[in-house]
């Protein structure tokens, strides 16, 4: 790789992190329809729910709501690291906060159908530090994989004599 060369990993992290962002952003600045729900997601989970339990189990719109704000940058903090790869995990999380009370002051501020709330913003970081783990998880597994297939390794992943 030429020095200053951005790895295809990287590039597509980057395009997919791009691609994502337009999601959140869509569905959290939004005008809502009068009485309506943006997107329905208690409806999109319930026959999950029922499929796992066997139908014993319901979900709650408060429940339902909770989990797609845990879900909702959960791809943010898995593509970051693969995008930025020298960006500090602190500053993932930081920069999740910091973007999610964005929104949540944008909805307090201009959107009066909106009910801005801080266990939005701490569900929205969760969801960013999960998917933190899950990426730098990854990343140790990949490196450790590159380095056993090295030509001065041995099959076990060790020095070759």
């Amino acid at each position: 790789m030429l020095s200053g060369e951005v790895p295809v990993p990287s590039r597509l992290a980057r395009l997919a992190l791009l691609v994502y962002l337009a999601v959140p952003l869509g569905l959290t600045l939004a005008p809502r329809p009068p009485g309506r729900r943006l997107f329905a997601f208690q409806e999109v989970l319930q026959p999950v729910v029922s499929a796992l339990t066997f139908g014993r189990a319901t979900i709650s719109l408060d429940e339902a709501e909770a989990l797609g704000n845990l879900l909702l940058l959960l791809p943010v903090g898995l593509l970051l690291p693969f995008a930025a790869p020298r960006l500090a995990p602190v500053l993932v999380l930081a920069g999740s906060a910091v973007a999610s009370l964005g929104v949540e002051t944008v909805q307090r501020v201009l959107l009066e159908d909106r009910s801005p709330s801080l266990q939005d913003v701490m569900l929205n970081v969760g969801g960013t530090a999960i998917g933190l783990v899950v990426a730098l998880e990854l990343r140790r597994w990949w490196q450790g994989r590159r380095e056993s297939d090295s030509p001065d390794r041995d099959c076990t992943g060790g020095p070759r004599p």
